[in-house]
């Protein structure tokens, strides 16, 4: 039974996407494309949408399936095993760099005297437990998490857009570098390109409903709010100011004059991005554990606990040299990775058309239903 609307995955993949590049891609931003940042943005999202009709279209080959079960019957059931080890081990690799930035961010900021691993681990076991209730539990968190991520930015931008310097706003359409917009693009694409994940909906949602929009609508908000920030950081402190603040978004949230009531904002703020995280990673972990279960025969809910301690066991290797971290995850191979393994949908909707044909379009769309 189809459980999730259009509207549900809407929300959902808006708060999957929002955290990490509102969060860690603003600064890189501006290292990588100073004025032309907005651009690189826009660039690397096009991009990202070939992925994302390549992955609708494999949903809607088995609608009424999820790829972790329908996978076998078009390229096989070895090589589709071997896919699911893959994708569950890219889907640790995701939850342990969002976990790394998240305890680096905390420690810097707010527990600089807390041990690593206890920070690593109290993160480590609240995605446990949310992940082990199951993803109808997890997006239906994320449909509070929305309305409490759009009320921040609603009480956000009026507070930070004081003191801006609009005469910079030239820059924005006299200063081009095409070669610099598309180097800005192909390493922004990867922020916005992990559509394949999406696939793990099903069955509890049918891909013969709008999803496909759904998913590129919740992109694009994410997009748009992620441009406005970027300007407004862009007019309060300039490009190179910014590229050298570790969380410019931060510090600009720090640097706005808020009312007496609003003073203390931030660490509101900060809860708020700190649980579509805590949903991101979660979800990831759920991704993880599904696949693994496919492959082993093991029940997911078993898997959980399993895979989380390797989570944080990686995450601690990180956190041992956070410089080595920085210049790994930074490299082109990192990002070149991800590309490749976002781009499984595209392979297996290609052995499908060669087997196959055409994917159906006459079929019934079904009616999204809540759980009694």
């Amino acid at each position: 039974m189809v459980k999730l609307s259009s509207a549900q995955v809407y929300r959902f993949a808006f708060v999957y996407l929002y955290s990490e590049p509102i969060s860690f891609l603003i600064q890189r931003l501006f290292q990588m494309s100073k004025y032309q940042g907005w651009l690189s943005v826009l660039g690397g999202f096009g991009l990202s949408l070939i992925f994302l009709l390549f992955t609708v279209k494999l949903g809607r080959t088995f609608p009424d399936r999820g790829w972790d079960d329908f996978g076998g019957d078009i390229v096989g059931q070895p090589i589709h095993r071997f896919m699911l080890l893959l994708v569950g081990i890219y889907a640790v690799v995701l939850a342990s760099v969002d976990v790394e930035n998240f305890v680096s961010f905390l420690r810097t900021i707010y527990l600089p005297d807390t041990p690593v691993w206890m920070v690593t681990l109290l993160t480590v076991l609240c995605i446990a437990l949310t992940s082990r209730q199951g993803l109808l539990t997890i997006v239906y968190m994320s449909e509070g998490i929305f309305i409490l991520q759009v009320v921040a930015s609603l009480l956000v931008f009026p507070a930070i857009i004081e003191g801006r310097q609009k005469a910079i706003l030239s820059s924005l359409v006299t200063h081009h570098d095409i070669g610099q917009i598309v180097s800005g693009s192909l390493n922004t694409m990867p922020w916005f390109s992990e559509w394949a994940i999406f696939l793990f909906l099903a069955p509890f949602t049918s891909f013969l409903l709008p999803i496909g929009r759904a998913l590129m609508l919740g992109g694009l908000t994410v997009v748009l709010i992620l441009i406005t920030y970027w300007l407004l950081i862009l007019m309060n402190f300039g490009p190179y100011v910014s590229e050298e603040m570790q969380y410019p978004l931060l510090e600009l949230i720090r640097f706005a004059r808020y009312s007496d009531f609003m003073s203390n904002l931030d660490p509101a703020l900060i809860s708020f991005w700190s649980t579509t995280m805590f949903m991101r990673t979660s979800f990831q972990l759920y991704v993880a554990s599904l696949c693994l279960s496919r492959v082993t025969g093991i029940e997911a809910k078993s898997l959980v606990f399993l895979i989380a301690s390797s989570l944080a066991a990686i995450v601690l290797q990180y956190a041992a040299d956070t410089i080595e971290y920085e210049k790994a995850i930074r490299s082109y191979a990192i990002a070149a990775y991800a590309m490749l393994m976002n781009s499984f949908p595209i392979l297996y909707m290609l052995v499908y058309w060669w087997r196959f044909g055409a994917v159906p379009s006459d079929r019934p769309v079904p009616v999204a239903k809540p759980p009694p």
